[in-house]
């Protein structure tokens, strides 16, 4: 799959598709774990520099970007993750996409923050154009047959 990048004067988004892991059992060949799509933050620390070393890395299953494909240009979205759920850390690392319409209704915010376990904060925003939204979005519907696994 081919990634994305937003470049932008305080942030840069990449997005990028997953594919899924496969499992043959009884001679067939099964979605071990579905696909999925990471968007990766990072700041920038200067003019056209950005932190790739400090990105915060948020992952929607197909699900949830059918969530987002669905949703309405008005329409406010959070996802919320905890990556060690089920687990005995479960609660120690929160992390949260934030997909709001700016106010001057020019684009898109997409926020991604975070909170680990030493309680460090971490909060990349970026503002997207209605165009560079609809890449994204057609990166996600053309992606979910991928991620489901339909194509092998």
């Amino acid at each position: 799959f081919a990634d994305y990048t937003v470049y932008k004067q305080k942030s840069a988004l990449a997005v990028k598709p997953i594919p899924p892991t496969f499992k043959t059992s009884d001679g067939y060949k099964t979605v071990a774990r579905e696909g999925s799509i990471f968007f990766e933050m990072a700041p920038a620390v200067g003019n056209r520099q950005y932190d790739w070393n400090s990105k915060v890395t948020f992952s929607l299953n197909p699900t949830e970007c059918g969530v987002l494909l669905a949703a309405d240009k008005n329409e406010q979205l959070l996802f919320t993750h905890d990556p060690n759920m089920g687990s005995q850390d479960a609660g120690q690392v929160v992390k949260r996409l934030s997909v709001n319409p700016a106010p001057d209704g020019k684009g898109i915010f997409f926020r991604i923050n975070s909170t680990g376990a030493d309680k460090n904060k971490v909060d990349i925003p970026i503002m997207l154009t209605w165009g560079e939204l609809e890449v994204v979005k057609t990166i996600a519907r053309f992606s979910l047959p991928h991620l489901l696994g339909f194509d092998k």
